[in-house]
């Protein structure tokens, strides 16, 4: 009659029957469960209890029939890959030796009358590979198995998924091994390279340089350069003695990496360093480099490339004033003057000496093409007597730029009215802080005269200049026409004349007077030019 057996005593021995009624539960067969956690073969529920007809718990290579455990083929008893042994890895290149014991001991010689004993053979099976037959030297009913795999077969490419493989055995009576008590095991084959997982990082340093931007360090003859990468794989592992930096043909690090471990167990992160020196004295360039790695079965890691640079150049700073050819120039020829002067200050080779602000003075810190590039921030400006120089860099044209304001600058000027700056200095560096060689110049022209104009008047008293409307006015004598004039301060162009109309002033006697009082009063409205003439 079947038993019930207490599921929970076989943790103690899997072979062995407790008579005990069993304390476990079920609700279908399925719930019943060998103390490894497997299925229970012929195991039933009944009355929501496990319940098994054999008086022990027969093997895997067994079956239940009648209340009693009849072998159904040869057992299969331990299973070892021997070579490479784990935790090692296999390359695509090896043959694997796996062995396994088989014992018929149990075989249908004793169970079924007349059918002869013994093994006849051996096989190790994967998944979609053809059957690899093992082989024996010995004779008796429990024998060694041997298997040669090759690993670069049964491995797919790219690929370091461990291979799972299932051994059975056949007698000499043509049983084989059930799936219950086939032997079972996993082949550890690394065809797949370790992977950057975040690329490679250059820490530290200053971005820059021309597109596309890198890390940037200034020379120096000690001190290092930390590069960092996060190498991943799930294999055999990263070879931490293959791990360099390579410029071209060339070690780009120096010393030994140091890694730890990553965010999962298949990452690390390793540190590289980098000598400041690598260029030697004097260098700049951008280096490309690229990151050298194996798994420890010899998959190296695909090509790839980084950059940083070394910058151990000064930048050249160019700062000249012209009429060509030179980083500023000077204003045109009768620019900001009316067309009908007779003069004017900006004649293509001068400043003004006042109110040129508008125009900038540019300068450029040059650091080559294969260099930081210049530190937007890195130039000042000075020019003599001006308290106050604030530069500015213009990304599109690559040029630093100040005003050309130079009201307060000290000028050497001379009876025409023309003179030069003592000094304009301007100072640069490149974006690791090399500097460039300091530029000044001593010939900036200026010229204090804005405008010269010619009016048909005999001047009689001294002009009337209002910066509050932008006019000089004078007055004088003619003969006919108009006697008085106010002419734009800015450009020399005529603003407005009077004198011919009724009542007529044509000669002007005394100094005029303009008040720009503000009045409300429309009666006497604002500015008033007070004119004496004849009486």
């Amino acid at each position: 009659m079947k038993r019930q057996i207490a599921v929970l005593a076989l943790l103690s021995c899997v072979a062995c029957y407790s008579a005990d009624p069993s304390v476990g539960t079920c609700n279908v067969a399925a719930d019943c469960k060998l103390p490894d956690g497997g299925p229970f073969p012929g195991a039933t529920c009944t009355d929501n209890r496990c319940s098994y007809a054999c008086t022990k718990v027969c093997g895997g290579a067994e079956a239940c029939v009648n209340g009693q455990c009849i072998s159904q083929g040869p057992a299969i008893g331990t299973v070892t890959v021997v070579s490479p042994a784990p935790p090692n890895w296999a390359r695509a290149s090896d043959m694997m030796t796996v062995t396994a014991v088989v014992d018929d001991t149990q075989g249908p010689s004793g169970a079924v009358a007349g059918q002869p004993a013994g093994i006849a053979s051996a096989t190790l099976q994967i998944q979609g590979q053809p059957d690899i037959a093992g082989a024996t030297i010995d004779t008796g009913l429990v024998r060694t198995y041997t298997f040669t795999v090759n690993a670069g077969t049964v491995q797919a490419p790219d690929s370091e998924t461990p291979v799972d493989f299932t051994i059975l055995a056949t007698d000499n009576a043509g049983h084989a091994t059930p799936s219950t008590g086939w032997g079972r095991g996993q082949l550890l084959i690394d065809r797949k390279p370790p992977s950057l997982a975040s690329g490679v990082t250059v820490n530290f340093g200053v971005l820059g340089g021309a597109p596309p931007q890198i890390k940037w360090f200034p020379y120096a003859a000690t001190g290092d350069i930390d590069v960092q990468v996060t190498l991943a794989d799930s294999g055999s592992g990263v070879d931490s003695a293959s791990l360099q930096l390579m410029e071209g043909v060339n070690r780009f690090d120096h010393g030994t990496p140091t890694c730890t471990a990553g965010q999962t167990t298949q990452q690390q992160v390793c540190h590289f360093t980098v000598a400041k020196s690598y260029l030697g004295a004097g260098n700049q360039g951008r280096i490309q480099f690229g990151v050298v790695a194996a798994d420890k079965t010899g998959n190296a890691l695909p090509g790839n490339t980084a950059a940083l640079g070394i910058d151990g150049t000064s930048p050249t700073i160019t700062f000249s004033v012209g009429t060509t050819g030179t980083t500023t120039i000077y204003p045109g020829a009768s620019t900001d003057c009316a067309a009908d002067v007779q003069a004017c200050g900006h004649d293509g080779s001068h400043f003004f000496r006042s109110g040129d602000g508008k125009y900038t003075f540019k300068f450029k810190v040059d650091d080559g093409t294969n260099g930081s590039g210049p530190d937007p921030n890195g130039s000042t400006c000075a020019i003599a007597g001006v308290s106050t120089c604030s530069v500015t860099y213009d990304t599109t044209s690559g040029t630093f730029q100040f005003p050309a304001e130079l009201s307060q600058a000290t000028v050497t000027t001379t009876a025409d009215g023309t003179g030069t700056v003592s000094s304009i200095k301007v100072t640069g560096k490149d974006l690791v802080g090399n500097p460039g060689t300091d530029v000044t110049l001593t010939s900036v022209a200026v010229n204090r005269v804005r405008w010269i104009r010619k009016e048909s008047v005999n001047l009689s008293t001294a002009p009337v200049l209002s910066e509050q409307m932008g006019l000089v006015i004078v007055g004088g004598s003619v003969n006919s026409g108009d006697s008085i004039f106010a002419i734009n301060t800015a450009d020399g162009s005529q603003a407005w004349k009077a004198g011919a109309a009724s009542p007529a002033v044509g000669t002007i006697t005394g100094a005029l007077a303009l008040d720009t009082t503000p009045s409300t009063d429309v009666n006497h409205p604002s500015p008033i030019l007070y004119v004496n003439g004849p009486t």
